[in-house]
């Protein structure tokens, strides 16, 4: 079992109109599909559109971007420790999934608020497991 990441920034699908990014996969392994989201406290989230068969939900969350990777802003104190992002900065929205199926499928997502039924930005995701 592993880990695979998939980092997808907040944009037009591919550039011939396909999936903005493959993930490759084994049965069991945990998928995590991390997508920009620039918009803070506006009121937009991410939410799945379409989820393929082959990968069982495991949860989704909001995290704070993360441009040095340790948890900060990429700026340091006197101290050296990280300067934490502010809150209603930009960050990203982290789905889990279980790939528990073997062959080929697509995550959709949309970017919208709660109330408005159209998105504002659209991210499909290819799947391949085996």
């Amino acid at each position: 079992m592993a880990l695979v990441e998939v980092f997808v920034a907040t944009g037009p699908d591919g550039p011939d109109g396909g999936p903005a990014a493959v993930v490759v996969a084994h049965v069991g392994d945990d998928v995590v599909v991390r997508l920009e989201d620039r918009s803070g406290s506006t009121g937009y989230q991410w939410w799945v559109v379409d989820a393929s068969d082959l990968l069982a939900p495991r949860g989704d969350r909001v995290a704070p971007h993360r441009p040095d990777r340790n948890g900060g802003t990429g700026e340091a104190t006197e101290d050296g420790e990280d300067v934490p992002a502010p809150v209603g900065a930009p960050g990203e929205h982290l789905f889990t999934y279980r790939a528990v199926g073997a062959g080929e499928g697509v995550l959709s997502f949309a970017l919208r608020r709660a109330w408005e039924p159209d998105p504002v930005a659209t991210v499909a995701v290819r799947v391949v497991v085996s």
